[in-house]
This record gives structure tokens, C-alpha cells and sequence, in this order.
């Protein structure tokens, strides 16, 4: 079997981005900002059906501690220098705790709310994906790597646009 499964968009994503914000916010109140990122997040949009969730925190390391005694499991091998990662008990939500104002944090973002303005540009990201899911089998690194360019791209178109006007 696939690790890597193109499934169609679901109202069901949504729902359990909901239910996983009250219980982050219950388990680290202090987090700045907490929103649903990646491909559940953008309405229509297919992919592996996992909901990525960027939390933004003065404070990441503490809420790490906070997050892992709720129950998530902390991944420092899918960690980067400016990204903690975790991951709920069911393997459906993925958990990307940013310092505020990060670099990586904005970058997120700024992802999401370019494939949602731009709806052309978001049916060429689910061919791609589903290419890729087909094409990487198992690999990780194939299915990153299969992904980068578009997103490369699509992270400077969204931040030439979102430059202030001169």
C-alpha cells in the first residue's frame, strides 16, 4: 500500500481542524496564534488528507512540553531550526510550532492564502500533487521533492503580491 494517497477535498478536514485547535488552545492557552495550513485548509483542494496546523508561540520549546503532555507526539527528526513538529496519536494532524513572527511560520501561511485567491494556480497544485502521491509511492524525499518548485514559486508569487505598494 501507498504511503502517499491523493483523497478528495472533505468538510470533514475543517471539522477536525476545529476540534484540534480547542484542544491545542486547552493544552498551551498562551499559543499567539493557532491556523489551519496546508491542503485541508483550502476548500476544494485534494492531497493526503492530513491537516497541518501552524501554532505560533513566544515561547515554542514550552509549548512543545505542554503539547507532548496533551498527548502529541514530538518528531524532532522532522524538526527544523525554525519549526517543531508534531504529530496526534491518529497520524491524521501534523502539528508546525513556529516562533512568532517566524520566517517559516509566515511562509505557511502565505502558501495557503495564495492557493485560495488563486483558484487556477490551486487545481494545477492538485494535479501536481496527485501526480506526485502516485509517483513517490512510499519516499518522502521524491514527494517533497516532486512538490518544491511549484511551491517555490507559488511562495514568491504570493510574496511579491503581499509587498506593500511604493
Amino acid at each position: 500500500m501507498s504511503k502517499y494517497v491523493f483523497k478528495p477535498y472533505s468538510v470533514e478536514f475543517a471539522q477536525r481542524y476545529n476540534r484540534e485547535r480547542a484542544r491545542i488552545f486547552a493544552a498551551a492557552p498562551e499559543c499567539c496564534d493557532v491556523q489551519h495550513v496546508g491542503s485541508t485548509a483550502v476548500v476544494g483542494l485534494g492531497g493526503k488528507g492530513i491537516v497541518d496546523i501552524a501554532i505560533a508561540a513566544d515561547d515554542p520549546m514550552a509549548v512543545c512540553e505542554k503539547l507532548q503532555a496533551a498527548g502529541y507526539d514530538f518528531r524532532k527528526e522532522y524538526s527544523t531550526d525554525g519549526r517543531l513538529f508534531l504529530k496526534s496519536g491518529d497520524k491524521g494532524v501534523h502539528l508546525h510550532l513556529c516562533p512568532t513572527g517566524s520566517h517559516e511560520l509566515r511562509g505557511l501561511i502565505l502558501f495557503r492564502d495564495y492557493l485560495r485567491a488563486n483558484p487556477d494556480k490551486c487545481a494545477e497544485y492538485a494535479q501536481l500533487k496527485e501526480r506526485a502521491a502516485q509517483e513517490a509511492n512510499a519516499d518522502g524525499a521524491i514527494y517533497r521533492k516532486i512538490k518544491a518548485p511549484f511551491f517555490a514559486q507559488a511562495l514568491a508569487d504570493a510574496q511579491s503580491s503581499d509587498a506593500p505598494e511604493e
